[in-house]
């Protein structure tokens, strides 16, 4: 996304965002997993949701829609109720890397 924002299109770096963090809601954020305690909607959650989606544009051999949109479905393949374990995914740094180690072992894209 940096070269998006070096050349000024914000254009394209809120769409890549929106399509992305529209998969997070609607898969991760649902009512059922916010009740369970989901540590996703917390600071360490959102900080590891983009660290996962910087590695995975870098990844990209092209960012566009259709890749992105890969992504978006291959998250869908995370059983969202696995960050709902408070005690193994805390609200640390530790916890952080946990849930980003955790989606770069099972979302599995083909770019």
């Amino acid at each position: 996304m940096r070269w998006f924002y070096i050349k000024g299109n914000d254009k394209a770096i809120e769409q890549i965002l929106k399509i992305y963090f529209s998969a997070i809601k609607d898969h991760f954020w649902a009512n059922v997993c916010i009740e369970k305690g989901t540590v996703l909607v917390r600071s360490v959650g959102i900080s590891a949701l983009f660290q996962f989606l910087r590695k995975k544009l870098m990844d990209m051999p092209k960012i566009n829609k259709e890749n992105i949109e890969k992504l978006c479905s291959a998250l869908k393949t995370v059983n969202p109720e696995e960050f709902t374990k408070n005690t193994e995914y805390t609200s640390t740094t530790v916890g952080q890397r946990k849930i980003y180690d955790y989606l770069n072992e099972n979302v599995k894209t083909d770019f």
